[in-house]
């Protein structure tokens, strides 16, 4: 059961679209550990692979928020 504030996301979605941020932030020359929660989303995606898990629950904003920081950043330049 999902707490308040926690969404449920398919393994591979989540995969893809960290994946995709980690590309936009290499391609600048950026960290994406330096992205606030991008660490904690990519453990938990391992995990999930690991355990070949189909879906992962994860706080609601974390995602959300890691593409927004990257789309900023990209319009600021």
């Amino acid at each position: 059961m999902l707490k308040p504030h926690q969404v449920s996301i398919e393994t591979g979605v989540l995969k893809n679209r960290l994946t995709e941020v980690y590309e936009n932030l290499r391609l600048r020359g950026k960290s994406a550990m330096a992205v606030k929660h991008f660490e904690d989303l990519w453990d938990i995606k391992e995990k999930a692979l690991l355990e070949r898990q189909q879906s992962v629950v994860v706080p609601s904003g974390w995602l959300s928020q890691i593409e927004r920081q990257v789309d900023s950043s990209e319009t600021s330049h």
